[in-house]
């Protein structure tokens, strides 16, 4: 698909999306409990002195039902002590798939100190793109924005957000990741994402008995309790005190600073490799166009590492990064001869680009899938968790790892988010699970030899 037609494709979504935004919000009308009152008259002060708000509840609730499809409720409720606060807490935006998941708001309101609530309007309610994903990224990325008017320092504030699958993303298999801190996001400079401290988070997730699942966390939890309701069992994990983070360039991913927990029915690498065999293995293809470039790109190469090297730089130079995925869901490349004709393409797309043209060079070559520093490394549990896709070959000097989407990165290495990082390689056998090179000191070691010369009398 040219250009045009994508941003007709896109801005007749963003049509379509804000027709629906009112459809999205099923204001309650029920008012909080006694139970959520008494825990905001009761809230400690100088918990929230540190950041100038206090997270008292996040319940987060996980139903997947018998054809694995999920149901995921997010309850919340804070308090605001300062200004600034109001401010980061005046908008708050929930990120969903709208390929793969459908989102409503049920409430969302402000509790004054009188007991006085302020419910949202409906005309607070929006879909939204993040200012970092608009520009060259049509995606299906979506956040759920609503407005918490009149809040300022002293009130509480309480939501309810219900999103649910439309499809799963693997046929009859689920995962899902929960962070128990509340992480802040920033729809406006200066965007300072952080964690405000949380008195208590609870996740549970709710299951047919006859079900089984895997899971994993970041940091040591205690086994969940579980509750047996006939055909159901719930699992409930609850973690108190959580501080607060402020995140900074360069610092460790969160996962290993607050407790992360990991959840799938997925069984084993095997059946993710099946799965994303499907969506990737089957968009490489070599057609006439590309067989005739490769040809002239390897003419006079001595070796495959220099045939390789001719390719990558040819990819880097001559296909624009762009990300087009509307209506696909983010996990499904283009075929590599419509990159190779658009010129145009995101990690995925480049990669088959890449190792299809390798294929015209009889250069075997296979894609990587991998989460770059600082995101949080996927577990050893197998899950889909993943947001880049590099490529992984085999030559007679040693293994390569290249990533076509980086370039200013010397061939052939790798730019430092992507190294030493878990990747999963997809090659439609089972998969394999291998770790990326991490450059030595000495590899980025530069030397420079001046000769100066003096002239007498200058």
């Amino acid at each position: 698909m040219q250009p045009l037609a994508y941003l007709k494709k896109f801005f007749l979504n963003v049509i379509i999306l804000s027709q629906a935004v009112y459809s999205l919000a099923q204001v309650s009308d029920d008012r909080p409990g006694q139970e959520i009152l008494k825990m905001i008259s009761s809230a400690p002060d100088d918990k929230g002195s540190e950041t100038g708000a206090l997270i008292l509840l996040k319940d987060v609730r996980l139903t997947v039902g018998e054809k694995n499809l999920k149901r995921l409720e997010i309850h919340l409720v804070g308090k605001v002590y300062k200004r600034e606060a109001v401010a980061d807490y005046a908008q708050i935006p929930l990120r969903y798939n709208s390929f793969y998941e459908e989102p409503v708001l049920n409430f969302a309101r402000v509790i004054y100190k009188d007991g006085t609530i302020k419910d949202v309007r409906k005309d607070g309610i929006q879909i939204k793109n993040l200012p970092e994903m608009e520009g060259l990224q049509f995606t299906d990325t979506r956040y759920l924005s609503f407005a918490l008017t009149g809040l300022e320092p002293g009130t509480a504030f309480e939501y309810k957000v219900t999103i649910t699958d439309k499809m799963p993303v693997i046929e009859n298999e689920w995962s899902y990741t929960q962070l128990f801190s509340f992480y802040l996001r920033m729809l406006a400079p200066p965007y300072k994402p952080r964690t405000d401290p949380c008195l208590k988070s609870v996740f549970t997730l709710v299951l047919p008995s006859s079900k089984q699942f895997n899971w994993k966390s970041s940091l040591p939890l205690p086994d969940p309790e579980m509750k047996s309701l006939g055909k159901t069992t719930e699992y409930t994990w609850t973690v108190t005190d959580l501080p607060a983070i402020q995140m900074e360039y360069g610092m460790p991913p969160i996962s290993r600073i607050a407790p992360v927990i990991y959840l799938t029915s997925l069984k084993d690498w095997e059946q993710v490799d099946r799965w994303a065999a499907k969506k990737f293995l089957k968009k490489i293809r070599v057609n006439n166009e590309i067989a005739f470039r490769v040809q002239n790109l390897v003419a006079g190469k001595r070796n495959d590492l220099e045939k390789v090297a001719s390719i990558f730089d040819y990819i880097r130079k001559s296909i624009n990064y762009l990300y087009t995925d509307l209506e696909r869901g983010g996990y499904e490349p283009h075929y590599a001869d419509e990159v190779f004709r658009s010129k145009y393409g995101d990690c995925k797309d480049q990669t088959i680009l890449l190792i299809s043209m390798l294929k015209a060079a009889n250069i075997k070559a296979w894609p990587a899938l991998i989460n770059p520093f600082p995101q949080d490394e996927f577990p050893d549990l197998p899950n889909i968790d993943f947001s880049h896709l590099i490529t992984y070959l085999e030559l007679d000097v040693k293994p390569l790892f290249l990533d076509p989407t980086a370039p200013y990165c010397p061939f052939p290495e790798l730019t430092g988010p992507d190294q030493d990082r878990k990747v999963f390689i997809i090659n439609g056998e089972g998969g394999i699970l291998l770790r990326t090179p991490e450059a030595k000191p000495e590899d980025n070691l530069a030397n420079f030899n001046m000769e100066i010369m003096f002239r007498k009398g200058t």
